[in-house]
């Protein structure tokens, strides 16, 4: 049978619109290969208007670079399920490989004649670089782990000759103990001096003019801030003019760098004369790493100097008293250097470990970021297939068969399904499993909405919540119910008096897995054999638990039907 073209009704602008804004490219072409529709990314990326396209061969119109497709493998759709997908590579004007996935369809009329094709691209470089990245994370992950180990290894070999040493040190120490309580008795009250200490806090916030005291600080520096013209002036003066650079420099290289700040200088009080301040600060940056503030403390550490020339000049008697042990006390000297030195190698060993571990984390960060983008696209590609049989749905409503149209609804359903794992997977932490109690509320209400019925059902679910199930499981499950509610709600009985009741269970029996749905509905015959149901979605679901889940289906009819499903629990 010749076809007409002129009949392939293209001309809806509605139609057109939506078609316009998918950011794929769409090209429309009649079995002689005439073109009859292009939308504008495909016109985009070929730089052609759509006027020089419309009307051209789709066999003319493939680019010269070999992507191994020809007008045979068009025609041969038709004997091939009515779908061709291919993807191939190509270089970009400036150079760049890209590569791009086409799916090509047909679309038959009424009397099963093939009215069009349509062909569908997308670029698919992005998802490849992030396959890439992912592969190369986990190569840098493993190699990290197997050097962390050996340093590890020899991190305790060191340290166990530490404790030799260290237990060698002991036996002198306890010698040593009566030569030290003096300086000890001197730092004790070095210690409780700077314990009794008032410390006063200081805000900074660099966008202000004066920065907030606290009434210690106003004290110390003996000015108000406030009171003053150029407070920063009035405290830099202040400083000992030996000092007075350094602060000012350790200052600028604090907030230039982000480091904190520590300082201890000579100050001249008003009142109080020379006195001795330790200062302290941290530097806090905005998003783009510009510091905004400054925050820290200050201590008078006067009597703490003095006290550390008190006992300087106790320590010159004390070496004077202990001449005779300046030889014990080389030796000391001498395995204190040792001991130094390891443990500076200790301290550098730990910071290589340190290091290690933040590039493992990183790298795990990474990867699990990857992970929920390459799930976030899967999503919105289903999203997009669903929306375009939805869109095709509509558009051949009027001139296709009911069952054609049931068709593209059950299709819709499945890809709906499986888009629901990905998304929750996508919105939660765990990249790896689903959470089948979530995953199959959310599911079953989208299943129900999109029926369109005038009576919803009653839903029931007792799903374990520690339940976890794989990615591939969860899509099979998922396939699995939306066959079985949509064939429960399509043969439910139309009694309004009837309520159809729709009860989903799910939980772990030992190493396997339990799926039960159960409906109160009009039931299936006592003889029937899935195997060898005429309907396809019953079989779906046959094909589904015991080839793709390695599971055991059983049917029960007793007022309704119940599908049993029990297939492996994966660890």
């Amino acid at each position: 049978m010749k076809i007409d073209v002129e009949q392939i009704d293209l001309q809806s602008n509605e139609m057109l619109s939506v078609l316009d804004e998918i950011p794929l490219l769409i090209c429309i072409f009649v079995p002689g290969g005439q073109v009859k529709y292009v939308n504008v990314p495909y016109c985009d990326f070929f730089d052609c208007d759509r006027s020089d396209l419309i009307g051209a061969s789709f066999f003319d119109l493939i680019p010269e670079f070999d992507w191994g497709l020809d007008e045979q493998d068009v025609r041969e759709i038709k004997h091939n399920g009515g779908q061709l997908v291919h993807e191939h590579s190509f270089t970009t004007e400036d150079g760049n490989e890209r590569y791009q996935r086409w799916t090509i369809k047909l679309q038959r009329d009424s009397n099963a004649e093939v009215q069009y094709y349509y062909a569908i691209g997308e670029d698919t470089t992005e998802k490849r670089e992030l396959e890439k990245d992912l592969e190369n994370k986990e190569q840098e992950y493993e190699a990290a782990n197997q050097q962390l180990d050996a340093q590890n290894q020899q991190l305790e070999a060191q340290n166990q000759q530490l404790d030799a040493y260290v237990q060698q040190l002991e036996a002198q120490e306890q010698q040593l103990r009566a030569e030290v309580d003096k300086r000890q008795e001197v730092q004790e009250r070095l210690r409780l001096a700077a314990e009794s200490a008032d410390i006063g806090l200081w805000e900074w916030r660099l966008e202000e003019d004066k920065p907030t005291w606290t009434k210690r600080v106003k004290e110390l520096y003996g000015f108000d801030p406030e009171e003053v013209e150029d407070w920063y002036e009035e405290f830099s003066k202040r400083i000992n003019e030996s000092n007075r650079e350094r602060v000012n420099k350790e200052i600028e290289k604090a907030l230039k760098a982000g480091d904190p700040y520590h300082q201890i200088y000579s100050y001249e009080h008003p009142e109080r004369g020379e006195i001795w301040i330790e200062a302290r600060g941290q530097v806090f940056t905005d998003e783009n790493g510009e510091p905004v503030r400054m925050l820290g403390s200050v201590l008078d550490v006067t009597e703490q100097k003095e006290l550390e020339r008190d006992l300087r000049k106790a320590n010159r008697e004390l070496d004077a008293q202990n001449q005779q042990l300046d030889a014990y006390n080389q030796q000391l000297a001498a395995a204190n250097q040792q001991l130094k030195a390891t443990e500076q190698q200790l301290r550098a060993e730990i910071d290589e470990r340190r290091e290690a571990e933040e590039k493992l984390k990183r790298a795990l960060s990474e990867k699990e970021t990857l992970l929920q983008e390459v799930h976030h696209r899967v999503k919105n590609n289903l999203q997009v297939i669903s929306s375009l049989l939805n869109l095709q749905k509509y558009e051949i409503e009027d001139i296709a068969s009911p069952e054609v149209i049931e068709a593209f609804e059950s299709s819709r359903r499945r890809v709906l399904s499986m888009s629901e794992v990905h998304n929750q997977i996508y919105q939660t932490k765990h990249l790896a499993s689903v959470e089948p109690q979530s995953y199959v509320k959310n599911l079953t209400g989208a299943i129900v909405k999109s029926l369109e019925i005038s009576r919803s059902p009653e839903l029931e679910y007792e799903i374990d919540p520690d339940l976890e199930l794989d990615v591939d499981d969860a899509i099979h499950c998922g396939l699995i119910l939306n066959e079985l509610i949509s064939n429960a709600l399509e043969h439910a009985s139309e009694d309004p008096e009837e309520k159809l009741k729709i009860s989903i269970e799910m939980f772990r029996d030992n190493d396997e897995y339990c799926f039960r749905v159960a409906d109160t509905g009009c039931g299936l015959d006592p003889d029937f054999e899935i195997s060898d149901s005429a309907s396809l979605g019953l079989r779906l679901v046959h094909s589904l638990a015991e080839v793709q889940l390695d599971g055991e289906l059983n049917i029960e009819v007793n007022d309704g039907t119940e599908f049993e499903i029990y297939f492996p629990a994966q660890n």
